[in-house]
């Protein structure tokens, strides 16, 4: 919200035209506006991590410190390690992504969608800003206009950084509208499968 206060006129205005907020095609939201909004968020990104990254060295660094002895140091280890199958997988602990050390973007995208060179990157990138981006006129036009779409969905399990917001004027938000799922459909999407 700072930001968006502080940069106001310097993006063009509002990012809604409510004037035509009942139009079904999403042509109300003013995505060069979006845009750059994002991106003036994203310049803030590399210090939040930075940030985030200290005050959780900090606050380790305190609790390792609150234990007197190494002995009780070794048991909470075991008891951490015995009470977590992540831990017992090598997965939990381990921050590969390391976000606010140099070269985060780049693994991001590497571990997350499984991009290894600077060409796959970046069609990953465009392609999830693009989705994202659909993301959010699909919810905009649904609660100011109705389900614009029943089939839409994203497609990936993680988002782009506000950084990489580079393009998203140029997303068309085009939805096909489809039909409702059946109440059983709607069911088995959302149960988890049985052990």
């Amino acid at each position: 919200m700072t930001v968006y206060k502080k940069e106001f006129k310097n993006i063009g205005g509002y990012m809604v035209d409510m004037e035509r907020i009942e139009e079904k095609k999403g042509s109300f939201v003013k995505l060069k506006r979006v845009e750059k909004f994002i991106l003036l968020v994203g310049t803030y990104e590399e210090k939040i991590f930075k940030k985030r990254m200290a005050l959780r060295d900090s606050k380790l660094r305190w609790l390792l410190s609150t234990f007197y002895t190494k002995e009780m140091k070794k048991r909470l280890k075991e008891n951490i390690r015995a009470k977590s199958d992540l831990w017992r997988s090598g997965s939990l602990g381990i921050d590969r992504v390391r976000l606010g050390h140099p070269g985060w973007k780049e693994r991001y995208y590497k571990e997350k969608c499984s991009c290894d060179t600077s060409q796959g990157i970046e069609s990953t990138r465009k392609e999830l800003v693009q989705k994202y981006t659909e993301g959010l006129l699909w919810v905009l036009q649904y609660y100011f206009s109705g389900v614009p779409s029943w089939t839409w969905f994203y497609p990936y399990h993680y988002g782009p950084f506000a950084s990489d917001f580079k393009g998203l004027s140029r997303v068309k938000g085009k939805f096909e509208r489809g039909s409702p799922f059946k109440p059983f459909d709607q069911l088995m999407g959302v149960l988890p499968p049985s052990r």
